[in-house]
């Protein structure tokens, strides 16, 4: 009990004086149009700093600058993913809405075309349709082409 009471105080002063404080470094990078960009690594582009204070640590306000432009760049990249899911959604309902142009236009020229129109009923029976009713279908196809494919 005796030697652990003593060895206890040396090993602690000698792990702690023995393992030196490692602090990140943070670059400070001024680029060729004179804006400036702080990062945790060297960029090629740039004329690159380390910014340290006395203590060996990393500047506090380049710390919170890089944090803040590292938030800044993770939104900037959120909202760029979302209006790229917005573009693709708009160029599928652009092409949801041609191909439906194109399917009507086909259905008001087979109407059109065919004097014999024939449907099924809902117990599976083919019935074919009256003049009368042919022309009730093409005045609905002509109006749905007008109202969403102009």
């Amino acid at each position: 009990m005796k030697i652990f009471n003593i060895l206890l105080p040396v090993l602690s002063f000698i792990t702690i004086n023995s393992n030196p404080v490692i602090a990140k470094e943070i670059f400070k990078c001024l680029k060729a149009d004179g804006t400036v960009e702080y990062t945790r690594s060297p960029a090629a582009d740039c004329q690159s700093n380390v910014i340290k204070n006395r203590g060996g640590h990393a500047d506090q306000a380049a710390v919170d600058k890089l944090r803040r432009d590292q938030d800044q760049a993770a939104e900037q990249n959120r909202k760029s993913r979302l209006e790229d899911l917005q573009r693709a959604d708009e160029k599928h309902a652009q092409q949801d809405k041609e191909e439906y142009c194109q399917k009507s236009q086909k259905n008001l020229d087979k109407l059109s075309n065919v004097n014999r129109i024939f449907e099924m009923d809902e117990q599976g029976n083919r019935i074919r349709l009256s003049e009368e009713q042919r022309q009730q279908r093409i005045q609905q196809v002509r109006a749905d082409l007008a109202s969403h494919c102009q």
